[in-house]
């Protein structure tokens, strides 16, 4: 357990290898526990100090890195969990863009709503939504797939 901690965090800016489903699923949630709860901590403790004003500028300081690190850690670790179960580069670049493209619409969904409420943010917003829980979906079930899961298939047929 230990080592699937250290390694994914040795390997966090690499999607070079391969990771099994053990080396990811457990240092990938984990890290995100503990950063939901290290948000958690600083929130609650920014309120007391804070008197309730909102979130302090000095706290995005941390936040952001914070997510962005945890973000390139998960996503790099799930490069190699896809490479793990047998997909190829050009798949994997295929998922990464339908997931990215999903993303994509809801900046610019965003920028719709800031105008004012109207059929195309609404519009935009049914596709993005829809359009991320697919990629999301899609995503989580090859990575729960077993360690050269494709390749096998293809023997198979």
């Amino acid at each position: 357990m230990k080592d699937s901690f250290y390694d994914f965090w040795l390997h966090a800016f690499s999607g070079k290898g391969k990771d099994s489903r053990f080396e990811y699923w457990f240092p990938a949630l984990s890290s995100i526990a503990a950063c939901f709860l290290i948000t958690y901590l600083l929130v609650k403790v920014n309120s007391f100090y804070n008197n309730g004003e909102g979130l302090s500028i000095e706290l995005l300081f941390i936040f952001i890195p914070l997510y962005i690190i945890v973000f390139a850690a998960v996503a790099n670790s799930a490069l190699r969990r896809f490479r793990d179960v047998g997909l190829t580069d050009k798949n994997i670049m295929l998922i990464t863009l339908i997931f990215n493209s999903a993303f994509l619409l809801f900046i610019i969904y965003g920028a719709f709503t800031e105008l004012h409420d109207n059929k195309i943010g609404e519009l935009l917003f049914n596709i993005e939504g829809t359009a991320v829980s697919l990629a999301v979906i899609t995503s989580t079930i090859i990575l729960m797939l077993p360690t050269d899961f494709m390749l096998k298939k293809k023997d198979r047929v």
